[in-house]
């Protein structure tokens, strides 16, 4: 089945893409190519299922922009020995959003919106259920890919299958982000697959999860390797976690100048994956009868960079003056217009008025009208005298001071060289 060159395809309320396969033949592909939108919209499905021994088809699926909502699925499916379809989505934008009640699926089923590709089993009561087929791999690229409000992507091997999970390779140029979503590729009782992620920023935002975990048997969790030059971050009750109840944990990479993540601390190795859900803080964890290993990204560099606060931060001697200020010594005139409503010059004076209303000022008196003046350094036991304003030296500089009677003109000067 092919769609080739439509501008845009939008599916709503239930319409299927439906390939199913019949007890030993193998499912065609199903294909399309759109240039501008695709919108998968209210339990709409394209999808690909195997009831016997052969393989379904695999889907490829490309457009500009992709939009898969409430309840809406691409998925490829194997009840028998057949292996599960590949899925290939590319796009430029990429959202996967929300869940929906199906009734047509049973009465209590919460469809989540995503694409997947698993193994599952039907209950049959003459013969036990038996599903040997291995999980199809899902390969996502493109620019941006948004997950949000319980939004899966899954290549699972699902409860009494034997077959091994499929990968999961995510490719981007721009930013992953999750937003109470989930990323997995669990199984049963067999062995995980591998996620892989790579993008320019990857954000896990409220309780979203990545998962590679074997839930009995000796088969290894898969393992997760995620690369993102932007950085890594983690919020809410966000979990990274490949568990192996009998065998080993899969290997955790963070390829990223930094890994954030939100009340993280390591989780002891002997705890269960039910324990680290719903307790409000950013898990990491490789468990099993033989641990994976967890490769953290080396922040020496940030910590290396940190340095010590200067305690004399702001040095408060060159701020305030060591004795009363004086202006200076060459006597200046200032003309003044002003508006209405005009600022005052330091707090506590007059509102401006609309016309100067300022003294002129007077020739500085000679030395022997104030020779009973003396220059002091104030010391522990004087009179602390309260600061009149802000004044600025001949050479630029601001003080903190009390104005000064009238000096003389070797008065100012001998004043100006002590500060």
């Amino acid at each position: 089945m092919s769609l080739d060159n439509n501008s845009l395809i939008s599916a709503s309320t239930g319409p299927n893409l439906f390939d199913p396969t019949g007890v030993a033949g193998a499912g065609g592909q199903i294909s399309i190519n759109v240039s501008e939108q695709i919108v998968l919209d209210n339990l709409s499905d394209i999808q690909a299922i195997n009831f016997g021994d052969g393989n379904p088809g695999a889907i490829n699926v490309v457009a500009g922009t992709i939009v898969i909502l409430n309840g809406s699925q691409i998925s490829t499916d194997s009840f028998a020995s057949g292996n599960a379809g590949n899925i290939t989505v590319t796009g430029n934008e990429i959202q996967i959003s929300g869940r929906q009640l199906d009734i047509d699926a049973a009465p209590d089923v919460i469809a989540a919106s995503g694409i997947f590709s698993s193994t599952q089993v039907i209950q049959d009561s003459d013969s036990p259920p038996v599903s040997t087929g291995n999980g199809g791999e899902i390969l996502i690229r493109g620019g941006q890919l948004r997950l949000e409000e319980g939004a899966t992507i899954s290549a699972e091997a699902g409860v009494g299958t034997f077959g091994l999970a499929g990968n999961i390779v995510i490719e981007l140029s721009g930013a992953f982000v999750a937003d109470n979503a989930n990323v997995s590729s669990a199984s049963d009782q067999s062995s995980g697959g591998a996620i892989s992620i790579s993008a320019q920023e990857i954000r896990f935002n409220g309780d979203s999860d990545i998962t590679t975990n074997v839930n009995s048997g000796s088969g290894g969790g898969g393992n997760i390797s995620l690369t993102a030059p932007g950085g890594i971050f983690a919020t809410g009750d966000s979990d990274i976690l490949s568990f192996s109840s009998d065998g080993t944990g899969g290997d955790i990479t963070f390829d990223t100048p930094g890994f954030f993540g939100e009340s993280f601390r390591s989780s002891p190795s002997e705890i269960a994956p039910e324990d680290l859900d719903d307790n409000n803080q950013v898990d990491v964890n490789a468990s099993g009868v033989i641990n994976g290993t967890i490769s953290s990204p080396d922040i020496s560099s940030i910590q290396n960079a940190l340095s010590s606060i200067i305690s004399n931060q702001i040095d408060t001697a060159q701020l305030i003056a060591a004795s009363c200020i004086a202006r200076g010594s060459v006597p200046n005139s200032t003309f003044y217009i002003t508006g209405r409503g005009g600022f005052p010059f330091r707090p506590g004076d007059p509102i401006l008025p609309s016309y100067s209303t300022g003294d002129v000022s007077n020739i500085p008196p000679s030395a022997s009208e104030s020779s009973d003046f003396s220059l002091r350094t104030w010391q522990q036991g004087d009179p602390i005298i309260e600061a009149t304003g802000v004044y600025q030296l001949s050479n630029g500089q601001l003080v903190v001071a009390t104005e000064c009677p009238h000096l003389s003109d070797d008065q100012i000067t001998s004043l100006e060289n002590s500060l």
